[in-house]
């Protein structure tokens, strides 16, 4: 892989982390409510491996499981494990991915 590939797979990662970090700080100020910080989130990693998987490039599949399980909160499909421990899981989400995205962006200069 050419270096030119690398930087544009690191750019995409870090606009994903971007907007990952934005839906939560909208999330956390209390802009945004929750099924739509769900659906947000989930939208903006699918939409990311989406277009990274046509690129040829490749994809974590925690990133399309965290997609898929945020998308369908946001449309309504509630988890367990939400109702029972009452954990703001959209946060922790959003913030396990964006870290996660920064990372391994770093790891890759």
């Amino acid at each position: 892989m050419n270096q030119s590939v690398n930087q544009q797979e690191t750019f995409v990662e870090v606009v994903t982390a971007a907007l990952l970090l934005i839906v939560l700080a909208l999330f956390l100020f209390g802009n945004v409510n929750e099924p739509l910080a769900m659906l947000a989130g989930g939208v903006i990693l699918l939409g990311s491996g989406i277009y990274q998987t046509s690129r040829r490039w490749h994809v974590s599949l925690i990133t399309w499981i965290t997609g898929i399980v945020l998308t369908l909160g946001g449309i309504g499909v509630r988890l367990f494990l939400v109702s029972v421990l009452q954990i703001n899981w959209v946060a922790v989400a959003l913030v396990i991915i964006a870290g996660w995205l920064i990372l391994t962006s770093i790891g890759r200069r």
